[in-house]
This record gives structure tokens, sequence and C-alpha cells, in this order.
């Protein structure tokens, strides 16, 4: 479910640090904050990841020459909405898409979009976007990573496919399991210790 929709100023226009941000005819950028830096990917897409909601902003060639706009949208964050936004974003032409890592919330869009043909669909650390030189507001998360993705500036991790993803999990769970099975073990070992009950006959001595 779409919740809301907005279009941005193109880069023609002066934006908040006031500088003019033009576009050059060898391909380059003085997008307000970085001087001539090379669009790599035409049109992407960059998500803010919430637990009820997300907000994508799409970046794409401007109605004018050499100009860049952005589109912000809102969805909601149900699976069916997700693969819906998922088609809306190829819909548009969209071929790259980037997020920030946020837990258990990035996990739904992320495999959502991966149902698409996607040419590549990055999940970034936010402390490598929070790094780079700008500032970064909530209200503007998605255009700036749609920005910093777009001229090359960020990398995405690596994410396991569902399959791996699930036996991951699992082997996880395991380990976090015996480990708990372990500290119960040795708790009651130091509380019969404590009472002088270690070596009652009849009784399956507790072993570490």
């Amino acid at each position: 479910m779409l919740l809301r929709a907005r279009v941005s100023v193109s880069c023609t226009d002066r934006g908040p640090g006031r500088r003019r941000a033009v576009f050059y005819r060898n391909g380059g950028c003085c997008c307000r904050r970085w001087l001539r830096v090379k669009i790599l990917h035409e049109r992407v897409a960059g998500i803010d990841v919430h637990k009820d909601m997300i907000k994508v902003a799409v970046r794409s060639p401007g109605d004018k020459p050499w100009t860049r706009k952005t589109e912000i949208f809102t969805f909601r964050t149900f699976y069916g909405v997700l693969k819906a936004m998922a088609r809306e974003l190829r819909g548009r032409g969209v071929t790259h898409v980037v997020m920030e890592a946020s837990g258990v919330y990035t996990e739904p869009v992320y495999y959502a979009l991966c149902e698409e043909d996607f040419t590549e669909v990055a999940v970034v650390n936010p402390a490598h976007a929070k790094a780079l030189k700008g500032h970064k507001t909530d209200a503007k998360d998605c255009a700036r990573l749609a920005e910093l993705f777009e001229c090359g500036l960020l990398q995405g991790s690596y994410i396991p496919a569902p399959e791996l993803k699930e036996v991951r999990d699992l082997t996880r769970y395991r380990a976090k399991t015996v480990q708990a099975r372990t500290s119960e073990i040795q708790r009651l070992g130091k509380a019969l210790e404590s009472a002088q009950l270690t070596e009652l006959p009849g009784q399956i001595a507790v072993s570490g």
C-alpha cells in the first residue's frame, strides 16, 4: 500500500547548502555535496527501513538535460506490499537498490527485492554512510543513500541466500541452546557443591 509520494527539485536548483548543483557534459556532477562525482548508475533507489513503514527514494534523470530528480515514496511493511513495491521500482526502470542494515526489519525488504531482476540489491553498514561527508537526517536518509550509491560511494555487505540463511539460523540457534545448557549445568553443579550434595549415592554426576 503506497502511503505517500513526493517529487523533489532537480539537481539544477539550489540545495540546502546554498550551492548550485550542476551536471557537466562529461558525466560529472556537482551535486550539493561533491564536486564532479561521476554517476555510475542511472536509476537508483535508496530505502530507509522502519518497523511499520519504509521510505523509498528513486533517483533518475531529470526532465532537463544533465539534471537528476528524486521521487520519494512511503510504503507499509506487509510482505505483499513489499513485493508490489519491488515491481513498482522495476517498472520505473530502477536497476540498483540500496538500504541500510536494520536488523530483522531489513530481511523481508531485501528478499522481496531479490524476487525481481535488479542488477544489484545492496545492504550497507550504517556507519559507512554516516562516515561520508554530508548531513544525514531521518527525513532524507533514503535520498542520501540513493545519492551516495549512484556515485559508487557505498559497498554492500554479504547477504546469504534464503536456503543458506535457514541453515545459518538453525546452526546459530543450536549453538545458543548448547551454550545455555552448559551454563545451566554449571549453575546446578555450583548449587550442589554449596549444599555438599555432589556425591549422593544413586545420582548422576554433574559435569561442566
